[in-house]
């Protein structure tokens, strides 16, 4: 399998163009790629790829196919949409809507340096973010029950607020 080492900008794996490193987790990097299209159409879009470091386990990848599998049907305004998943040279990639804003954890750390965070935007950051996985949690399947998604890794840095 292709290693995140070997992805720098400026690559192009299918129709997606790599331009910066966005952020790294336990399991996946994300970058930030643009999407070409014929007659110079293009779009930025989120890239997410699994680390060299667990992408030939079975268990890591049949886990980040199953992420992209569900996270894919959860049609919501507060949930990074799912628009596509891809494999070339042996390299796995999920492809997620552009957020154009900045982290939680970063906006939290500005604030703390001024006077905090103003409590009604705060309660509305935390109320959007609750309505997102509780349209997660109410996932259901073809026969009308619920799939039972745990989310796992809720946290100030992947709560983005847009800049809009």
């Amino acid at each position: 399998m292709s290693t995140h080492g070997e992805i720098q900008p400026g690559k192009t794996v299918g129709r997606y163009e790599f331009l910066v490193p966005i952020a790294q987790g336990g399991m996946a990097a994300v970058w930030a790629a643009r999407l070409k299209g014929t007659r110079g159409f293009s779009k930025t879009v989120a890239v997410k790829m699994m680390l060299p470091t667990i992408s030939d386990d079975p268990q890591f990848e049949q886990m980040f196919l199953d992420e992209a599998q569900i996270a894919s049907r959860i049609r919501h305004p507060n949930c990074v949409e799912i628009l596509d998943l891809g494999e070339q040279d042996d390299l796995l990639y999920l492809v997620m809507e552009w957020v154009d804003g900045e982290p939680l954890s970063s906006i939290r750390r500005a604030a703390a340096k001024k006077d905090g965070f103003p409590r009604p935007i705060a309660v509305k950051i935390v109320a959007d973010a609750a309505a997102g996985l509780h349209a997660a949690h109410e996932l259901k399947d073809e026969d009308g029950e619920r799939i039972g998604i745990v989310h796992r890794d809720i946290s100030p840095q992947n709560i983005f607020v847009t800049f809009d």
